[in-house]
C-alpha cells in the first residue's frame, strides 16, 4: 500500500510540471499528421514534444529553413509574358 502512495505522488508531481499548449492547425494537416505519427507509434503530442526537445538540443530548428532557390539568369515567366505584348 505504501508503494501505491509513492507512485501516486510521483504521478501528481509529474502532471504538475506539464503545460497545455493550444494552437490552431488546419484540420486536414492535423489528420494527416495524426495518421503519420500513429503509424510511427507515437501521438501528435509526443511528436511535438520530440520537436521541442530537439530544438533545445540544436539551439534552433532541428532542420534547415531555406527560401526557394531561383535561377536568376533565366528569364522569369512574367518578363517573357510581358515581352510578348
Amino acid at each position: 500500500m505504501h508503494y501505491n502512495v509513492i507512485t501516486l505522488k510521483r504521478e501528481v508531481m509529474r502532471m504538475a510540471k506539464e503545460q497545455t499548449l493550444q494552437m490552431r492547425i488546419d484540420s486536414k494537416l492535423k489528420a494527416e499528421a495524426d495518421n503519420l505519427f500513429s503509424e510511427l507509434g507515437i501521438t501528435t503530442a509526443g511528436a511535438i514534444n520530440l520537436f521541442l526537445k530537439q530544438a533545445l538540443i540544436c539551439k534552433g530548428l532541428p532542420f534547415q529553413v531555406k527560401l526557394p532557390m531561383y535561377d536568376r539568369s533565366a528569364p522569369s515567366e512574367d518578363k517573357e509574358f510581358s515581352s510578348d505584348r
